[in-house]
């Protein structure tokens, strides 16, 4: 968003949709209802983020993804990160994918969209009893990791896991789930890429996503 300087009101102009959006056709999105989830933890989309989670949760008429690969190329600190937190709270919480896998190039940058997220689940359920790494949200419980290199979340009726990595610390390496988030692309290598693709073409329904800035 820019401020015109030969506007003399000073107001705010920016673009509705983005300068660039390719994508396949679809049958219908839930979008929506992920919004929705979220905005229970106090995490509200901006229109612009709305109409990314629409594209990046668009299905085809049999159910699976439109966009099995999703990009998204935002500048830094404009909110690209709460995209992803949507979609990672509705695929724990909601869709039932088991395993969720967020990297990014640095070590820091995993460890911060883990304690966002971390943040998200504690306002969205209630701590039981004084163990203050077990949450309940809408009856299902939710263990938090926070050892080191061990940092994420499990469901404990499915076992399903969201887990954080750093690839420039090796833990990249053969990484697979139902999605895998590719935090810090610009620094994501085809030698990565190459070893990641036949592992998720192996699940029913899979998703990879991509951000970065330009």
């Amino acid at each position: 968003m820019w401020v015109s300087p030969t506007s003399p009101s000073g107001s705010l102009t920016a673009a509705a949709r983005p300068r660039v959006e390719v994508h396949p056709p679809y049958a219908y999105t839930l979008g929506a209802e992920a919004c929705d989830l979220a905005a229970r933890a106090g995490l509200i989309a901006d229109q612009w983020q709305r109409d990314a989670v629409d594209l990046l949760l668009a299905c085809r008429e049999d159910g699976k993804w439109a966009c099995f690969e999703y990009a998204e190329l935002v500048a830094r600190q404009n909110g690209k990160g709460g995209i992803l937190e949507i979609r990672v709270l509705l695929g724990f919480l909601v869709l039932g994918e088991e395993v969720i896998l967020w990297s990014a190039h640095e070590y820091k940058t995993s460890m911060e969209a883990f304690r966002r997220v971390r943040r998200l689940i504690k306002r969205l359920g209630k701590q039981v009893g004084n163990n203050e790494n077990l949450y309940e949200v809408d009856g299902v419980r939710i263990k938090i990791s926070n050892t080191n290199g061990e940092e994420g979340f499990e469901r404990l009726d499915t076992e399903a896991r969201i887990k954080f990595v750093a690839r420039s610390k090796g833990s990249g390496r053969g990484f697979s789930g139902d999605l895998v988030i590719i935090d810090e692309a610009f620094a994501y290598t085809l030698i990565q890429q190459d070893a990641l693709m036949p592992t998720m073409r192996a699940r029913p329904n899979p998703q990879i996503i991509y951000t970065s800035s330009p």
